[in-house]
């Protein structure tokens, strides 16, 4: 609450690629690979804080995804367009989120700290951090996750974020 959201057309590939820079020696040295698939959506803007985007939002999700996943597994994020939105999925396939931590996840007043697969701390913050900010961006985060000790073969998390894509510039030259 303390820095005032400027909200300008992004690229957020863009932002995404240098994210992934930024921590591949933290993935590295944890041997989970981080994977961008663009899906040719690199033109694509949205109307976003850059700075808030980055630091507030995406690295809280990827660095929560690698703290609670395990070596040789991969984080992976793809772009996907519907309509008018572009919807950001991050996709890991760690020890998922507890039934009873799901619902307060994006609560700053209760507790959703747990440490990670490698003894790794949080605070309990960057959830309710990254939901606040999302929403003053005018965006949805949600997520679906499936807990390890529910299913053993088959369990992770995935994080969605969604932004009102701004009008493309083919469209207006070709009018």
């Amino acid at each position: 609450g303390k820095k005032e959201v400027e909200l300008l057309p992004t690229k957020i590939s863009d932002i995404i690629t240098v994210s992934c820079e930024f921590l591949l020696d933290q993935y590295k040295s944890k041997n989970v690979e981080l994977v961008f698939n663009s899906n040719h959506l690199e033109h694509i803007q949205v109307n976003l804080d850059p700075t808030i985007f980055r630091y507030n939002i995406l690295n809280n999700i990827l660095t929560n995804a690698l703290k609670f996943s395990n070596p040789h597994s991969q984080v992976i994020i793809n772009l996907f367009r519907e309509d008018n939105f572009l919807i950001i999925v991050i996709e890991d396939q760690g020890i998922g989120i507890p039934k009873s931590m799901q619902e307060s996840i994006f609560d700053s007043g209760k507790k959703s700290t747990r440490s990670g697969t490698s003894g790794e701390k949080g605070t309990g913050f960057g959830m309710p951090l990254a939901q606040s900010c999302t929403l003053k961006m005018n965006g949805t985060l949600r997520f679906e996750s499936i807990d390890q000790s529910v299913s053993p073969d088959s369990h992770g998390t995935k994080f969605f974020l969604c932004f009102q894509i701004l009008s493309d510039n083919k469209s207006k030259n070709a009018a």
